[in-house]
This record gives structure tokens, sequence and C-alpha cells, in this order.
């Protein structure tokens, strides 16, 4: 076996076993319950799930991008901030007694990623309230924004570069 076939094996085997362990962290998470049978059953449950996910030879770097772990916590600070900060203007624009709403949709460019940078970029507008990604082509993404300051805050790029921060 050569030194590079041995390398991907155990980059697939280790990208494997990090998602077993995550897989079983959310069910017990998710279940709520902490008892012999729920723990055997997600053991089973999850040994099941990443036997069916390696007959399908879909764990790789794509399917389970560790590379981009480091900063991400900080970026969903940033992006919760973010997501306050535009609730609180949609809220204003919205209640007010002449909504001041200028509905617009534009195209925007992102830089250079992966595609889990293009989805979590496109994921991360559409969480933000005013904004939408409707359609992502290439390095360009659709936007519809509830205002034009949505799509000037867009357009300076931030959310951009934090992404690109995030996705090595």
């Amino acid at each position: 076996m050569s030194l590079n076939l041995r390398c991907a094996y155990l980059e697939n085997m280790f990208n494997g076993i990090i998602l077993f362990f995550v897989l079983f962290i959310c069910w017990i998470v998710f279940s709520g319950f902490i008892e012999p049978f729920f723990i055997v059953s997600g053991l089973v449950s999850c040994g099941i799930s990443l036997y069916f996910a390696h007959k399908m030879d879909i764990i790789d770097h794509k399917a389970f991008p560790i590379y981009i772990k480091p900063k991400l916590p900080l970026y969903f600070l940033w992006l919760f901030k973010e997501i306050v900060i535009s609730s609180i203007d949609v809220a204003i624009r919205v209640w007010k007694v002449k909504p001041d709403i200028s509905p617009v949709t534009f195209w925007i460019k992102a830089r250079k990623k992966s595609d889990v940078g293009h989805a979590i970029y496109a994921n991360s507008i559409t969480l933000t309230p005013g904004t939408v990604c409707t359609n992502v082509e290439g390095g360009n993404m659709q936007v519809h924004a509830l205002s034009e300051e949505g799509m000037d805050s867009l357009a300076c790029g931030t959310m951009d570069r934090k992404v690109s921060e995030v996705v090595k």
C-alpha cells in the first residue's frame, strides 16, 4: 500500500471516528435519556449510520469538514450578534406607522471558497433577518434584502470576510 493511499485511509478512518462520536453526542443530547437501553440504542444506531456512510463512501473532508473548526465558535457568536441586530432593525422597520421597506434583489460575489464555505455564507445570509439568499451560481449569490441598507451591509463584505476566515 502506497504512502498516499495509507494516509487517505487513515484520514477517512479518523473522520469516521469523529463522525461516530458527534452522532452519538447528538443522540444523547436530543434524546435526553441517559439509561442503559438508550445508550446502547444510540451506539447501535450510530454504528449502523457510520457503516452505511462508509459503504456509500461519503466520509471525507467534504462530508465532515473538520478543517473549519478552530474559529467556528467565534463566528457563531458574531453571527448571533448580527442576527439580534438585524431582528431589531426589521422589527423597527415593520412596526413603523409608515413601514420603511424598500425590497431589493442583487448579486454579490463571494470570495473563492469551497462548497462548504459557499453553504455557510448562503445560510448565514438567510439566517440574518431581512435577507435571503435565493440562488448560488459559482461564486455569485443572489440575495433578496428587505431594504437597501441590508444590501449595503452585505456589499461591504464583512460577512464574506468572516466566513473566509472560518473556512480555510
